[in-house]
């Protein structure tokens, strides 16, 4: 992931910063990037709208507790002089491991005349710029190679993939290398070897929510003829391109869920 955030997620106010781009696809067209960010809960990797969020704070000691509120909302915390409540997401998404420490407060860009609200994370990872390609709903998940079923999920939209490379050498040592996301191909094309791949998944391909939500996939090459590579790769070391998918929440069904109204 990205390690610097944006100055808007900073805290500072840039009203009108750009959260997409264009970048030119391998066929010379055109393609849509879009801006998420990425965090993490428990053993889940979850993604968000950049522009969904209006900036990141650390999250308050104390709470002010609202007798009979929803489960989700852990309470009330004074920010910069508004009144924000604080949703737990993990009331929707359930988690077995324990918090990292690094815990941060999401604050959503709501109107002004709507309540403040700020998710609290265990951890924010960065922002990156995904192709439009690389993101799959329910429409365009049946054309990939990626199982659908964390999309029936209420609260996810969509699944966003990312690629990264893994090396291994001679002494079985495993190696991550951040794919670049704006050069890498897209899921099911060319991925190295110059021939069509298949996906199988590295931790199964279910996708429930009782299992992690960001879930990474394999890239094998198939059986059709590949061409030479163009230089003879070291014989101690081998390289995969894994799939990342992961799962990219639905902000406003996810505060409807939580007792927030839109």
């Amino acid at each position: 992931m990205a390690p610097d955030l944006s100055e808007k997620l900073l805290g500072l106010d840039i009203d009108d910063a750009d959260r997409s781009g264009d970048a030119t696809a391998g066929d010379g067209e055109e393609e849509l990037h879009l801006q998420f960010l990425f965090v993490g809960l428990g053993e889940h990797r979850l993604a968000l709208p950049v522009g969904a969020v209006r900036t990141i704070t650390e999250p308050p000691t104390e709470l002010t507790r609202v007798p009979r509120s929803p489960s989700a909302i852990e309470g009330l915390m004074d920010l910069r002089g508004e009144v924000t409540a604080v949703i737990d997401p993990s009331v929707h998404f359930p988690v077995t491991e324990s918090r990292s420490g690094r815990e941060r407060l999401l604050v959503l860009d709501r109107a002004s005349d709507q309540q403040s609200v700020a998710i609290r994370v265990d951890e924010v990872m960065g922002v990156e710029s995904i192709p439009e390609s690389n993101i799959f709903d329910e429409d365009t998940v049946e054309n990939s190679d990626l199982s659908g079923d964390v999309l029936e999920h209420p609260l996810i939209a969509a699944l966003v993939t990312q690629e990264r490379e893994l090396h291994t050498d001679a002494d079985d040592v495993v190696t991550d290398d951040a794919a670049d996301a704006t050069a890498g191909p897209a899921l099911g094309g060319p991925a190295g070897t110059g021939g069509s791949t298949t996906l199988s998944s590295a931790r199964g391909t279910s996708g429930g929510i009782e299992e992690s939500m960001g879930e990474a996939f394999e890239v094998e090459p198939t059986d059709e003829a590949a061409p030479e590579p163009a230089e003879e790769e070291d014989d101690d070391s081998t390289r995969e391109v894994v799939v990342e998918a992961t799962a990219l929440i639905d902000v406003n069904k996810l505060l409807l869920a939580s007792g927030q109204p839109q």
